[in-house]
């Protein structure tokens, strides 16, 4: 999770985001770089152009970014533990 991207942005090959906004209405097109998306500010080259409305975009606070970090690593540690015996 990362605290610049919609917390209801599932990649933009599916149809629909979590909050059920599909992703080609609100995507803005760019002829001269990648298309802009308002649950993804910074990705690509916006060229300082505004992001795309979008009324259900919501950013993952502080305490959900660090329980997802947290899940993570618990997560990897379980994988490489029955590998080489660490943590």
């Amino acid at each position: 999770m990362k605290p610049a991207t919609c917390v209801h942005f599932r990649g933009v090959q599916h149809q629909t985001c979590a909050a059920g906004v599909t992703m080609l209405d609100v995507r803005q097109e760019q002829r001269d770089g990648p298309h802009l998306w308002p649950c993804l500010p910074g990705f690509g080259s916006s060229r300082g152009k505004p992001l795309p409305p979008c009324e259900r975009r919501v950013y993952p606070t502080p305490a959900e970014i660090a329980a997802d970090e947290a899940e993570t690593v618990a997560a990897l540690d379980a994988v490489f533990a029955g590998r080489w015996g660490a943590p």
